[in-house]
């Protein structure tokens, strides 16, 4: 009755009869339907798709079948839409009656599940994760929080946050897990390690720049130390140091790290190694964002040449290559060469990954860039407006890639002149930027100059001044 009264965290008039009643129906179910069900002890009160309930109990679909039907005709749960839906209660009452282990196990499975999702499929994510966060809150009441089995798994939940765009929650439970593991660990322990990088990346999504630099240095030093600089581990770290100098202008600083480690690679690896190549991949993007254009655009295609060679034409690093010689190209003004090498990588996509793939929506993206390079205005916000359907049903309408569509669409109005509709499209970017990545994050800053764009050419010289104020 306590743990029930602990689980419901509310006052409820006669909670004893309620829990006496759904504690009866739940005695009465068989002992191996009244297993089935318990990890539902630990879900949050909303839908929940077959799948996740089948990954969480360990069934089969005929058994999930005769387990929903079993259930539903017992009122321990609802079907609404063809979904699974169990009241608070019910689940307040099956968590208190739950069997001892059983948190630990209902943890490991929907861990095991959230580390198989597949980036390509985020809506099913977004439809899960609430689930993800209870298990987790809830296993917390009965399992020892610094067990390595719960930190593993906030780790991949944060991992999955950022993949959703929440980038705030994703660096809140990196910072949780970073505290826990290096009290118990340590700060040379690889996991540790392996946590500083991951909110380090968080800190960058964040805008949080100088943060993100500051935990990147120390991890290479600490792993230069204990591993060496040939390690995998510490090329990674040095890598990630260089994204984080190129976000604060240092690009000299980015480029020297990472011909350093290129330097490494050719002499641990062939040159046609994986890790080679991707190595020689983030300097040529280097390359580009620190001015030295040509030798970029030259890298990437020696990049591209050698993997067409040995992965095909069609393999998703090739592509990735493909897609970045074509950015090359814009850059130099090739804009005819670009288009027409993002046209053929959108195509062999949309082909393979289908119309809603990010990598697919990315080109798509890239393609209404080319057009607006070259004046198709039309085309591009076209383009623009069709991506950002998808990603605003695939993704939601706060997740980034969604928000960078919306301002990019709010950008092709203002180049058609329609600078009416890109008002109205631009302040609902710039309210949710602000909220989401905060109103000193670079992305929003962009927002709020092409709202100003926009304002001015309408003649509402006011609101213009009084946005650019606000960053002065």
């Amino acid at each position: 009755m306590e743990a029930f009264q602990q689980a419901v965290g509310a006052t409820i008039p006669r909670i004893e009869g309620v829990y006496a009643t759904i504690v009866g129906t739940l005695t009465d179910l068989p002992e191996e339907l009244r297993e089935q069900i318990s990890p539902l002890g630990y879900v949050a009160d909303a839908p929940i798709l077959d799948p996740l309930l089948g990954a969480l109990n360990g069934l089969g679909r005929g058994e999930l079948d005769r387990l929903i039907e079993e259930c539903s005709g017992r009122s321990i749960f609802s079907l609404v839409n063809e979904q699974v839906v169990v009241h608070a209660l019910t689940i307040a009452a099956i968590s208190a009656t739950n069997e001892k282990g059983t948190a630990v196990t209902t943890l490991s499975r929907a861990n095991e599940r959230l580390f198989s999702m597949p980036e390509s499929d985020p809506l099913t994510l977004r439809q899960e994760v609430a689930h993800y966060q209870s298990i987790l809150d809830q296993s917390g009441k009965t399992v020892e929080p610094e067990a390595k089995g719960v930190l593993g798994y906030a780790n991949n939940l944060a991992a999955s946050y950022r993949s959703l765009g929440r980038n705030e929650a994703a660096v809140r439970l990196w910072e949780k897990v970073l505290t826990t593991r290096d009290r118990i660990l340590g700060p040379e322990h690889p996991d540790t390690l392996g946590i500083r990088s991951n909110l380090a990346v968080g800190y960058r999504d964040l805008g949080r720049a100088e943060d993100s630099v500051k935990l990147d240095e120390e991890t290479l030093g600490i792993r230069e130390k204990v591993h060496g600089p040939e390690h995998p581990d510490t090329l990674a770290s040095r890598n990630n140091l260089a994204n984080g100098y190129h976000e604060l202008g240092r690009h000299e600083e980015a480029i020297r790290h990472l011909e350093e480690a290129l330097s490494i690679m050719d002499r641990v690896h062939e040159p046609e190694h994986p890790d080679t190549l991707a190595t020689r991949n983030n300097l040529a993007a280097s390359y580009l964002v620190g001015g030295r254009i040509q030798d970029g655009v030259r890298l990437f295609g020696e990049i591209l040449r050698i993997r067409e060679r040995i992965l095909g034409p069609e393999d998703p690093r090739t592509l990735d290559s493909r897609n970045n010689v074509a950015n090359g190209y814009r850059i130099l003004g090739r804009f005819g060469d670009a288009l027409r090498v993002h046209e053929e990588t959108h195509s062999i996509r949309e082909r393979l990954l289908g119309p809603e793939h990010p990598d697919t929506l990315a080109s798509r993206n890239n393609l209404a860039i080319c057009h607006g390079d070259l004046g198709h205005h039309e085309e591009a916000a076209r383009l623009y407006k069709e991506t950002l359907g998808i990603k605003e049903r695939v993704l939601g309408p706060e997740h980034p890639d969604t928000l960078a569509s919306r301002n990019n669409l709010a950008a092709g109005y203002h180049h058609l002149g329609r600078y009416e509709e890109a008002v109205l499209l631009g302040r609902v970017t710039l309210m949710i930027y602000a909220r989401v990545l905060g109103p000193e994050h670079p992305d929003t800053l962009q927002s709020r100059y092409n709202l100003a764009l926009s304002y001015r050419a309408l003649g509402r010289n006011s609101e213009a001044d009084e946005l650019e104020s606000r960053h002065q």
